[in-house]
């Protein structure tokens, strides 16, 4: 397997849960939960695979990625004793190929329609604006893999 190197890991929460369940029970109810979202391997299944340089020691790793986005997620179960488990969650997600290069088209379309249209007056701060906020969405990173891991987290709450 070949994920994106360069895909930046960031915590995204840690959760205590109390059971009495084993550790592989354990783990594989954090699986379950990460599985809707989701292709999600073990740790042992990407033996030899290219991950992000950033991910620091996990147990399941969630590939959610689309053409347009490089979306991850990994869990990291340890046993905390007295019958408590830390889940520790991080994600990370980069822009592709596609993704890149239609932001940089639509930005350098609005430049070049502020810079080369005549007669436009006023407007053209609205193209400069629109390039500017077109920037801006393409630098931002995306949302829904934090609340994709909140979700995860709901499922051990009761717990």
């Amino acid at each position: 397997m070949v994920f994106d190197k360069k895909a930046q890991m960031m915590d995204a929460g840690m959760i205590l849960v109390r059971s009495d369940e084993p550790f592989g029970r354990m783990l594989g109810m954090v699986k379950t939960a990460m599985t809707p979202f989701g292709k999600v391997w073990r740790k042992t299944d990407l033996e030899g695979s290219v991950l992000p340089d950033s991910l620091p020691e996990f147990d399941l790793f969630l590939d959610r990625s689309t053409p347009w986005r490089k979306r991850y997620i990994s869990a990291w179960v340890a046993d905390a004793g007295e019958g408590r488990y830390a889940l520790t969650f991080r994600e990370g997600n980069r822009s592709t190929r596609l993704r890149a290069t239609t932001f940089i088209l639509l930005i350098f379309a609005c430049v070049l329609g502020a810079i080369c249209i005549p007669g436009i007056g006023p407007f053209r701060l609205v193209f400069w604006a629109l390039a500017g906020w077109i920037a801006y969405r393409w630098i931002v990173p995306a949302r829904n893999n934090r609340k994709t891991v909140e979700q995860i987290m709901e499922n051990f709450k009761n717990y």
